[in-house]
């Protein structure tokens, strides 16, 4: 089975997980929140958020 990755800024993490971003640059600094650089952002496999309570991205804003 292949984990899911979907490509996220910092910001639309920290809207997904209802925190800051700097929250979330030490979650990705420390290892706690696996993320892939790409480009400016991240690609982050869908069931990441579940470890932290959030059981889907569903909240992620739509791109414009």
């Amino acid at each position: 089975m292949w984990a899911m990755e979907q490509y996220y800024t910092i910001g639309e993490i920290a809207r997904v997980m209802h925190t800051d971003e700097t929250s979330v640059r030490l979650l990705i600094s420390n290892g706690i929140l696996k993320a892939e650089r790409c480009g400016t952002g991240y690609l982050v496999e869908v069931d990441e958020f579940a470890r932290f309570g959030f059981l889907s991205a569903d909240k992620r804003p739509n791109r414009r």
